[in-house]
C-alpha cells in the first residue's frame, strides 16, 4: 500500500477515533450501555467504527507492518483483534471492555495514529 493511502487511510481511522470519543463521552459507566436505547444505539455505533479502525489497521499491518511496529506503545494485535472479536462474536461483545477501552485505550490510540500520519508526511515531503 502506498503511503499516500496509508495517510488517507489513517485520516479515517482517527476521525473514526473521534467519533468514539465523542460518543463515550456521552457514557458514565460501561451499564450505561444497556441502560436505555440511547445507550444501546451509542455502542452499536461505537462497535461500528472500532470495527472499521481494527479493519484498516490490519491492512496496513499485513501491507506494510513496519509502520505499526515501530509504535510499540499501542498493542496493535490487540486493537486488530478487537475488529474480529465484534466481527464474529458480536453478541458476546463485553460492555465493560468496550468501556475501558473507549475511556483508556482510545486517547492514546489517536496520539499514535496522528504521529504515524505526521512521520509519513514528513517521508513524502523529503523526498
Amino acid at each position: 500500500m502506498s503511503k499516500e493511502l496509508i495517510i488517507k487511510k489513517l485520516l479515517d481511522v482517527s476521525e473514526s477515533i473521534e467519533m468514539v470519543l465523542s460518543r463515550s463521552s456521552k457514557i458514565n459507566v460501561a451499564e450505561d450501555f444497556s441502560a436505555s436505547v440511547e445507550g444501546g444505539e451509542l455502542f452499536d455505533a461505537i462497535l461500528m467504527r472500532l470495527q472499521m479502525i481494527g479493519e484498516v489497521l490490519k491492512k496496513v499491518a499485513k501491507t506494510n507492518p513496519e509502520i505499526l511496529q515501530s509504535h510499540p506503545e499501542i498493542e496493535w494485535n490487540k486493537v486488530i483483534g478487537l475488529r474480529d472479536v465484534i466481527s464474529h462474536d458480536y453478541m458476546f461483545v463485553d460492555e465493560g471492555v468496550i468501556f475501558s477501552i473507549c475511556k483508556d485505550k482510545m486517547p492514546k490510540l489517536k496520539e499514535a495514529v496522528i504521529r504515524i500520519i505526521t512521520e509519513l508526511e514528513k517521508e513524502l515531503n523529503n523526498k
